[in-house]
């Protein structure tokens, strides 16, 4: 299932130029504090992943923490994928007032990397339908 937090305004279709996934190194590069700013609604999505695989998310009031991975295919043509499990939603509005409670639903975000701090957010697992939304390391 797809994160509606996310998805709600993904009205871009942009394709950025990605580097090969094996040039990131997930152990050294996730950990600690990643942001997504939506241009259309000047909202700000903050993630923070903690070792060993917890995340904690922010943006207005609401928040979420839970679990999390970002699973790697052997092929190349395969992005990573981040999957969330969401464990506490506080119930509070977050971008454009959406209070819906994502306790216990899981999240899957397709990572096409376009530098070691950045990846595109896209709706597949080859990239082909991407977002125009960056999950970018602060």
């Amino acid at each position: 299932m797809k994160s509606k937090i996310l998805l709600m305004s993904m009205l871009f279709a942009t394709s950025a130029q990605a580097i090969e996934k094996n040039q990131i190194n997930l152990d050294q590069i996730f950990w600690g504090n990643w942001l997504i700013t939506n241009p259309s609604n000047s909202c700000t999505e903050k993630y923070q992943f903690k070792k060993p695989g917890q995340f904690i998310y922010q943006t207005q009031k609401k928040q979420l923490t839970g679990d999390f991975a970002v699973v790697r295919h052997d092929s190349n043509e395969k992005l990573d994928i981040l999957v969330l499990d969401i464990k506490k939603d506080n119930g509070l509005a977050g971008c454009a007032g959406d209070m819906n409670n994502y306790q216990g639903k899981k999240s899957n975000l397709s990572l096409k990397w376009i530098t070691k701090g950045s990846a595109e957010i896209c709706t597949d697992d080859i990239g082909k339908e991407c977002t125009g939304l960056y999950l970018n390391k602060k």
